[in-house]
């Protein structure tokens, strides 16, 4: 079902069940196109380099049949005192999302430990 816009004009548009319900309807169809899915990526032991640069980019491929990713978002850091997950979507690749890792701007990450990404898509 396609949602169909009510033209709400002040003292003229009735605040009736039917536009309530309109509306209603057209967040459960765009909700209904929504999906998020989770993704671990492994950060190693970057202990050289300048602080506050970037370490490393990952490349990790999201790809889901019918879906395109819109938006990225991380969800755990392995030690956020020592390096910072950065994710990004580029215009290039409806299958792939980018990671960026950042020393930090004090000392250097040692050790390894897992980035999570929340990847959400709309269904095409």
């Amino acid at each position: 079902m396609a949602y169909t816009r009510t033209n709400w004009v002040s003292g003229e548009t009735p605040l009736s069940a039917g536009n309530m319900n309109n509306i209603e309807d057209g967040i459960e169809e765009l909700n209904s196109k929504v999906a998020y899915q989770d993704f671990n990526q492994t950060i190693g032991n970057y202990s050289s380099g300048t602080p506050g640069t970037r370490a490393v980019q990952y490349t990790i491929n999201v790809g889901k049949t019918d879906y395109i990713p819109i938006g990225v978002t991380v969800k755990s850091h392995p030690d956020s005192n020592s390096m910072m997950c950065r994710p990004f979507l580029k215009g290039d690749s409806n299958t792939q999302v980018y990671l960026n890792v950042y020393r930090a701007s004090t000392g250097a990450y040692s050790g390894s430990g897992t980035c999570t990404i929340r990847v959400i898509y709309i269904h095409i």
